[in-house]
């Protein structure tokens, strides 16, 4: 029992460094009319976690492993051709022509707690595709055959703990709204860094992978 829980901290800790979840909660507590509406993100991020931890439990990723394989042995051509296309749509993304800077924005400035919700939702939904750390820590879940009620218990904290840095920004925005903001504008500065030297490269090389499988396929 000790090993498991040493895992669930040990994991859960890793899996809440989550760059992207910190950005996203930063860019909508400075838009949310109230600092306290923020909090619905942070549920709906840690609730739809916690439920799809339990789905995948459950055996639900079996029943879409059969579906899948189905799904490609009917349809041989279909992943290829989504490959290419999907190369097409991320090389238009990275190779588009900017849009004018004088064309005036529109700001959101309506998030309430219920948008907020729903954005986390869609946040941890997004981010799920990539969460190697919590389906390799429910892959073990499975290996120990515990029973529900324990498993449960422990998706339950490790999903308080992957969202503990959230609740922390979240603290800090109440009482020490200085300090915040001055790693917002660091943290800020950082991801758009990265989004302006870093990831146009990268696509550009996932698309020439995507191109590579997709041609690749149809010339067999």
């Amino acid at each position: 029992m000790f090993a498991i829980l040493s895992m669930t901290f040990v994991t859960s800790a890793l899996d809440s460094l989550n760059p992207v979840a910190i950005a996203q909660q930063l860019s909508f507590q400075a838009l949310s009319k109230k600092k306290k509406d923020i909090r619905s993100f942070i549920v709906g991020i840690g609730l739809t976690n916690f439920l799809a931890g339990l789905l995948f439990y459950q055996g639900i990723n079996q029943l879409f492993l059969r579906f899948y394989q189905q799904f490609v042995q009917q349809f041989p051509l279909f992943l290829p051709s989504a490959a290419i296309l999907a190369a097409l749509a991320i090389l238009y993304f990275v190779f588009r022509k900017k849009e004018s800077e004088k064309q005036e924005e529109k700001k959101v400035t309506n998030l309430n707690s219920t948008k907020l919700f729903f954005l986390g939702v869609l946040a941890c939904i997004l981010e799920l595709t990539s969460a190697l750390p919590y389906f390799a820590f429910l892959g073990l879940l499975v290996s120990y055959q515990l029973p529900f009620t324990a498993v449960a218990l422990l998706l339950a904290v490790y999903n308080l703990i992957y969202v503990a840095p959230l609740l922390l920004i979240y603290i800090f925005s109440i009482y020490f709204e200085d300090k915040l903001t001055i790693f917002y504008t660091k943290f800020n500065q950082l991801i758009h860094w990265v989004l302006k030297y870093l990831m146009p490269p990268l696509l550009v090389l996932i698309a020439g992978a995507l191109s590579l499988y997709g041609i690749h396929a149809f010339t067999i």
